[in-house]
């Protein structure tokens, strides 16, 4: 089998943009910890993932061994932090200069981008991430649980334009096969 490990590219404290600020729910004057990872199966770089924490929620994180444990599980082990929900939109986009750099993805590669925002459990922030995965080497898997459906429709559905409902599962597990035949099972975690 292949061997997952992480790279840890940037972990840092910074003031955050107006309007990350407000996508996040943050006053003006709160930091944010940016953390950007690369992770491989063996040598083959599979995705780039950068999530923003609200440095009051996550000065921990600062210390944190991101080769040896997953930022959800340390999300999950503080009250303060616990994820009550994420949103998840994916989309198809052409890749990037980034893309090309850390993913040694081809210029005309099909990239698969996520967008996620985790809130706790009285709808604050705790972690807003975007991760970028090359097609050629992903592929995802998603069980569904017929009674945890939530219905979705128009542009809440992440949809521009929909006009009929997007059925999305509420919680589930997202497994990651490389091209290789490596299974990698990430249960909601990144």
């Amino acid at each position: 089998g292949q061997t997952p490990r992480t790279e840890l590219l940037d972990l840092s404290v910074i003031t955050p943009s107006e309007d990350m600020a407000e996508k996040m729910r943050l006053a003006k004057d709160q930091k944010i910890i940016p953390i950007f990872r690369r992770k491989f199966a063996d040598d083959t770089s599979l995705v780039t993932i950068r999530n923003f924490i609200p440095y009051e929620l996550g000065a921990s994180i600062l210390n944190y061994d991101f080769k040896a444990h997953s930022l959800y599980d340390l999300l999950s082990s503080n009250p303060a932090t616990k994820i009550k929900n994420t949103r998840t939109i994916v989309s198809a986009n052409p890749t990037s200069v980034e893309d090309i750099t850390l993913l040694n993805a081809t210029k005309h590669a099909s990239m698969l981008y996520f967008h996620n925002v985790a809130v706790k459990e009285n709808d604050t922030g705790v972690d807003f991430a975007f991760s970028h995965y090359r097609g050629d080497l992903n592929k995802f898997e998603h069980d569904a649980v017929p009674d945890s459906f939530t219905y979705l429709s128009g542009g809440a559905a992440g949809y521009p334009g929909a006009n009929s409902r997007h059925l999305m599962e509420t919680s589930g597990r997202v497994l990651l096969f490389s091209q290789k035949g490596g299974r990698f099972d990430f249960l909601n975690r990144s």
